[in-house]
């Protein structure tokens, strides 16, 4: 059954990944990207969102208690941009990055800036080129709170796969995000203890403002 286009999808966490061709349009177009989270003490990591592989695609996630947004550009350039501050704790945080396209260069491919928020507060920006054609050449998806496949960038914390934010290591065996009965030594089991990932709400149109409203209604 096909639906009528449009510009907001939201994602949730523990769910397949979504193909590209059914998945958020964000090639040669302004965007914004919106992760509603709890975080209880400090040391949260992990990836909120990510689409795509090395070979092309997105993603933002934190480390090192800062959010950091990538995007691989073809696979032959990561344009990271993190934040100057450490995420917030306390519950329904939104934390959010937003591309406002300014121009192409060449033709169809879009530069502009990405703008990384903690709620409505600017704590991050950088200049980026958005890459024109599909993520899709390995077959990787949409994945929220996870990299599912082939990793959008090797800077992601911890050991592989990359789950959600978590809380500080304590040494004690933790919980594959991809899969939940299996372990490592990473560290804790994503999202715990306490830690949690609410929706993701990717529009095509730049601007955080837009999903911070959003997303705080969506948490209570």
């Amino acid at each position: 059954m096909l639906t009528s286009p449009r510009n907001r999808y939201t994602y949730y966490p523990d769910a397949a990944d979504v193909p590209e061709t059914q998945a958020v349009n964000v090639h040669n177009r302004s965007y914004s990207i919106g992760a509603l989270v709890d975080i209880p003490a400090p040391g949260a990591q992990g990836v909120l969102f990510a689409h795509g592989s090395w070979f092309g695609g997105h993603a933002l996630y934190v480390k090192d208690s800062r959010l950091h947004y990538v995007n691989n550009f073809v696979g032959i350039m990561e344009q990271k941009v993190v934040a100057t501050e450490d995420v917030p704790t306390g519950e329904n945080l939104i934390l959010s990055a937003s591309f406002d396209k300014d121009g192409e260069d060449p033709p169809g491919v879009a530069t502009g800036m990405l703008s990384l928020y903690h709620g409505d507060r600017k704590v991050g920006e950088g200049r980026i080129r958005v890459q024109p054609g599909y993520f899709e050449l390995a077959g990787e998806g949409l994945c929220i709170g996870r990299d599912g496949g082939a990793a959008v960038t090797d800077d992601y914390p911890g050991e592989r796969p990359t789950g959600s934010p978590a809380a500080p290591s304590t040494g004690s065996p933790s919980t594959s995000a991809a899969n939940p009965t299996s372990t490592s030594n990473a560290r804790p089991p994503p999202c715990s203890p306490g830690s949690k990932q609410r929706p993701i709400v990717v529009t095509a149109a730049a601007g955080a403002a837009a999903v911070t409203r959003e997303l705080s209604g969506s948490g209570r």
